[in-house]
């Protein structure tokens, strides 16, 4: 309940007033019914201000929404360009490791052919009508063929590792 007050109130009612001076006492109390009526403007006043503060919060919302898929969407698009990236740099490196591989299977089998061929020379001794440089060219594609199995025997074994 609201306090009744004097018309010639020190103060008008706006703020607290010595209590001991006659004209600033209390004259009983408001009517109960007659205080929604003298505080609806102010009522009104602070529910307004506070709609504007939750459709100002809804509003911030929607805005920090707005930014957050901005955001994921930025990311998003790094990431498939990182991993088209990676995916080219694995197609690079696949290339270099099969280039790496038949590089191996020559120089095992230019190896492979110079032993077969210090091998085979002390056979000219024993048939002097052999001749033994024909024997290392028949043994170069047999031999390539054995070391490219070989690889790629390696390879497999190892991918299902």
């Amino acid at each position: 309940d609201l306090p009744r007050r004097d018309g010639a109130h020190q103060t008008k009612g706006r703020m607290p007033a010595p209590g001991w001076i006659e004209g600033n006492r209390w004259q009983g109390l408001r009517d109960p019914e007659d205080a929604p009526r003298r505080l609806a403007p102010a009522m009104n006043s602070c529910a307004a201000a506070a709609r504007r503060q939750e459709e100002l919060s809804a509003r911030i919302e929607r805005a920090s929404a707005l930014l957050r898929t901005r955001v994921d969407v930025a990311r998003e698009e790094q990431n498939q360009q990182l991993l088209a990236a990676m995916e080219r740099r694995g197609k690079v490196a696949l290339r270099l490791q099969q280039t790496v591989e038949g590089l191996s299977v020559a120089a095992l089998t230019y190896y492979l052919v110079g032993l077969v061929g210090y091998a085979v020379r002390p056979l000219n001794q024993i048939w002097p009508g052999l001749n033994t440089e024909w024997l290392v060219a028949a043994s170069i594609p047999i031999l390539g063929f054995v070391v490219w199995r070989s690889v790629a025997r390696l390879r497999r074994r190892l991918m299902h590792d």
